[in-house]
């Protein structure tokens, strides 16, 4: 959550549920530490490009990545 109550990057923890994917599995697919992913999925640090491309394409190679980091919910696009 940030500090106004909003859930962080709404479009990348809906595919993450969609495709059955926590952040153990996340970390594991990815290669990143569970440590370094958990805090940034609540926004408290920023992804790299590399990590940002790591994360997509371990959840679904054909979201677009503007979608996925989207701090405002979006409709998917592919």
């Amino acid at each position: 959550m940030t500090e106004r109550g909003m859930t962080m990057y709404p479009n990348l923890k809906a595919e993450m549920a969609r495709h059955n994917v926590n952040v153990t599995v996340l970390a594991e697919r990815t290669g990143l530490a569970y440590s370094t992913l958990a805090p940034k999925l609540r926004g408290t640090g920023t992804f790299t490009m590399k990590e940002a491309v790591l994360i997509r394409d371990a959840i679904n190679k054909d979201l677009m990545l503007d979608y996925l980091f989207s701090v405002q919910p979006l409709e998917a696009v592919k």
